[in-house]
């Protein structure tokens, strides 16, 4: 008796977490009533992207009829003619929670331009737009004039100390985003921070660098015992990133080569 009591009280416990984890006067006891928002707040991408998805979530938990997505398209800095501004619909298919909207970017502006996108309605009554807190309702795109250089100029670092400088050419493998690299922190890095120049041209971390659509990269090495790859991206000094407007890249890298344990931050520019 003191067991089932006991799965009683265990079962009540998750069903008020449950309750209490959502503002729930907020909501209808509708299995199709929930609230909309965008699954991040901004982007930086390049004028040669061609066109970006900008994901929406859908937060309900059932979705039996296609509901449609009401959202303002507006240029709040810098201009791009062709861009349409106004207000436009997308689509939430029935039976799916997946929504997004698919913006196509001018390739041929010369300077850079930002975009707010901003969810005002949906179909279905019992939609919240947008939560309080974390939970954004308006999206900002910023675009950046230019394209992704090949030719880079890089320094890297031990503890803040500048080790080497060395240029990296990125050679597209042929997969969206995807370049080999020769050297992730140069081919004389293991030379400078040993003090050895006969180890020039030596442990020269090779690999396969990977630019996501978010603009996170990583890294990974020829060897994984010796060269893995970048850390985590909360582990990196400055994050692993392209950052399209500044044209730079950061990472930090990990090693096994050295017994000493430590990481590599990298930055790089283009070569001019």
């Amino acid at each position: 008796m003191k067991n089932i009591i006991k799965t009683i009280t265990v079962v009540l416990g998750f069903i008020l977490i449950g309750c209490n984890a959502v503002d729930d006067t907020r909501f209808k006891n509708d299995p199709q009533s929930g609230w909309i928002e965008f699954e991040n707040e901004s982007q930086q991408v390049l004028s040669d992207a061609g066109s970006v998805e900008i994901p929406i979530e859908y937060n309900v938990p059932v979705n039996r009829q296609d509901t449609s997505i009401s959202y303002d398209v507006e240029i709040v800095e810098g201009s791009a003619p062709s861009v349409e501004t106004g207000s436009f619909t997308t689509v939430v298919p029935a039976d799916t929670r997946n929504a997004s909207i698919l913006f196509d970017i001018d390739p041929s502006i010369s300077t850079n331009y930002t975009v707010q996108f901003t969810i005002t309605s949906t179909s279905n009554p019992d939609v919240i737009v947008g939560l309080d807190g974390d939970n954004p309702d308006v999206f900002t795109l910023e675009v950046c004039s230019g394209v992704l250089p090949l030719e880079w100029t890089g320094s890297s670092f031990i503890d803040g100390s500048e080790i080497n400088t060395f240029d990296m050419t990125l050679t597209p493998t042929g997969n969206e985003g995807e370049f080999n690299i020769s050297s992730a922190w140069g081919t004389n890095f293991v030379a400078e921070a040993t003090g050895d120049p006969s180890f020039d041209g030596q442990f020269i971390y090779d690999g396969v660098l990977t630019i996501n659509p978010d603009n996170t990269l990583s890294i990974v090495g020829s060897d994984p015992a010796l060269f893995p790859g970048t850390v985590l991206q909360e582990d990196a000094l400055n994050g692993n990133l392209f950052d399209p407007c500044s044209n730079q890249l950061f990472y930090t890298l990990e090693q096994g080569l050295f017994t000493g344990d430590f990481v590599v931050d990298v930055v790089l520019t283009p070569t001019p």
